[in-house]
């Protein structure tokens, strides 16, 4: 099969193989068999390139290591959070979902800067320059996944599951752009091409409305909503000009080498911006509900922390009433806490006492009450547990419903 030199830039040659028609030679062309397959019918692509510009494998290697620093930094985040005595179930969700996207980003940026782009002629393209299969296959997942770490948040009363359900549809009619356009690009016949591209322009349109759809549905019950719809905002801005650039390359009127750079550089900051937000939303969320507890009025949080300390009684007494059977408590009244399996009944009531100490200390502490109203809480609860020196005490008292007596 004969070859082509190509100059693309004033110093880099491009070798590309001489695109042969099914008519001329149907022994070498190169087909897509099963895709598009009606009694015989098949799809000719475009030629494969044997090298490509120095310059793109070289910006596609830079991508690859800059994208391992925010991976790592997540990965011990997600580390840390499943330490936790109790691990909160939606930064799991935020710390895997990033991890996932990164993954893939780096995945196919060293496929890229290896030499396995998969670097097929742009048909569509009036000069020639390649199109990196490596690429689009990769944006296949990512964009998905880009679009739930996008929406999760405004869904936050819902589990993700949910979320997934959902965005579903938007999910899988992003794939199918992806791959649409991709083959609209390196097929031979121009018509079936750019009735490809249009149709994948078509899909996107789709999804941005089903998306107006979904943020006009939740975006008033969410929190901040400012905040998460500009992000949205900012992320279709994007989009926008991925197709912008996308064009203009196919009509020549940018270079291959400045729309890999604007893929590359859009995919390291758009990424590491999403799952920036997705932790700035899950600790602002965190820090605002705090806020409001802490701005309750004095009485109110004195009902609560009361509250808090009856359960912890109650939690206390259904402990103390099994000790007969076993010294070692159950996981569900436990709460986290150790008692050696040969340690006396005694002990393990202190342990016990302990432990509702520090917890009621500890909430008392995170409401910030009045220095003297502080004093009087911590006194009344040392109160309720010195009270309380038998089982039988302990039962009299909640079986009878005696009420907590109030503070002045």
């Amino acid at each position: 099969m004969g070859v082509l030199d190509v100059q693309d830039g004033p110093e880099v040659a491009i070798t590309v193989k001489r695109p042969i028609a099914l008519s001329e030679l149907p022994s070498q062309g190169k087909k897509l068999d099963g895709i598009w397959s009606s009694k015989g019918l098949t799809v000719n692509v475009g030629p494969l390139y044997k090298t490509v510009n120095v310059d793109e494998i070289e910006l596609f290697t830079v991508a690859r290591y800059v994208l391992i620093i925010p991976l790592i930094f997540i990965t011990l985040l997600h580390l840390r959070e499943r330490c936790r005595p109790r691990a909160r179930h939606r930064a799991l969700v935020i710390s895997f979902v990033s991890m996932w996207e990164f993954s893939v980003k780096i995945t196919y940026y060293t496929l890229l800067s290896e030499g396995y782009g998969l670097a097929f002629q742009n048909q569509r393209s009036f000069d020639y320059r390649p199109i990196y299969a490596t690429r689009w296959m990769g944006w296949f997942f990512a964009i998905p996944t880009l679009l739930f770490m996008n929406l999760y948040p405004i869904m936050e009363d819902y589990p993700a599951s949910a979320v997934v359900k959902r965005i579903f549809p938007q999910q899988a009619c992003s794939a199918a752009y992806c791959w649409t356009c991709y083959l609209g690009c390196i097929i031979y016949d121009p018509w079936f091409g750019w009735f490809l591209n249009i149709l994948g322009c078509v899909g996107y349109v789709v999804v941005i409305v089903d998306e107006a759809v979904l943020v006009a549905e939740h975006m008033l019950s969410t929190k901040q909503p400012i905040l998460k719809g500009y992000s949205i905002i900012v992320k279709e801005c994007i989009f926008v000009m991925y197709t912008c650039v996308w064009l203009m390359g196919c009509w020549s009127y940018t270079g291959s080498y400045a729309v890999q750079r604007f893929y590359t550089v859009s995919d390291v900051s758009l990424k590491a911006t999403m799952s920036g937000l997705m932790f700035l939303y899950w600790n602002t969320e965190e820090a605002m509900d705090l806020k409001r507890i802490i701005e309750l009025p004095e009485k109110v949080k004195v009902d609560l922390v009361l509250s808090f300390l009856s359960v912890l009684l109650e939690r206390r007494h259904t402990g103390l009433c099994r000790l007969p059977a076993s010294t070692t408590l159950p996981a569900e009244d436990s709460d986290g806490l150790e008692v050696a399996s040969g340690g006396s009944a005694g002990s393990v009531r202190e342990a016990l006492d302990s432990h509702v100490q520090k917890s009621f200390t500890g909430l008392v502490k995170l409401l910030k009450f009045e220095s003297k109203r502080e004093a009087k809480v911590c006194e009344l609860a040392a109160a309720y547990l010195k009270v309380q020196d038998s089982v039988e005490t302990v039962e009299e008292w909640f079986t009878t419903g005696r009420p907590l007596p109030l503070l002045v």
